[in-house]
């Protein structure tokens, strides 16, 4: 028996356990990273508008009853506030699930990896294998008689575009209830 035949169970139970760390470890921090993203405090707008008009609860009620200019912008200023948080909550959302499909892309990259390197380190041969790719820049070509190997390059492969593409998320802020800055306030006296 070689050495290499002696050391391969230890080396094997190496790479798994610190695949299953790494994946515990990384789940934990993206769900800590995902609450954060999904405990998105709301805007309280009533403190302001209470503020603005400087008027106790009663004489709200009443300006609201009367349908009064003021009356009109608080609850403007309401649904603008309510529009907000809902952008606000979308785009915590688009990045929640941007960062989920890059997790994804990752620990597969690295299961790969970590099984392509189990493969290689039992010499594992087979027939040899080819893998064409091209795109504009790079045309690629790969020949090999160890799956290990092949599986190890999908992986990095795999892991680089994760990371390496990234589509921005934009959030565009503005108006929706209250008008134009030039502009007067729609649907309100004049």
């Amino acid at each position: 028996m070689s050495w290499h035949q002696k050391i391969f169970p230890a080396v094997a139970i190496v790479i798994i356990t610190l695949v299953i760390v790494f994946i515990a470890v990384s789940l934990q921090q993206f769900a800590t990273i995902s609450s954060n993203l999904n405990s998105m405090p709301t805007v309280n707008a009533q403190p302001i508008i209470d503020k603005a008009m400087g008027a106790d609860k009663k004489s709200l009620d009443e300006s609201f009853e009367s349908g009064s200019y003021i009356a009109q912008w608080a609850g403007l200023f309401m649904l603008e506030t309510a529009a907000m948080e809902r952008r606000h909550h979308q785009a915590n959302a688009l990045l929640a699930s941007r960062l989920w499909i890059r997790y994804l892309a990752v620990m597969a990259g690295i299961i790969l990896i970590a099984v392509g390197s189990i493969f290689i380190l039992a010499k594992l041969n087979e027939s040899p294998t080819e893998i064409e790719g091209e795109s504009q820049a790079v045309k690629l070509k790969l020949t090999s008689a160890s799956p290990g190997l092949v599986m190890a390059i999908l992986g990095t492969m795999l892991i680089m575009t994760a990371v390496l593409h990234n589509p921005s998320i934009e959030l565009k802020d503005g108006r929706a209830y209250m008008g134009n800055e030039n502009q007067a306030l729609p649907g309100v006296a004049q």
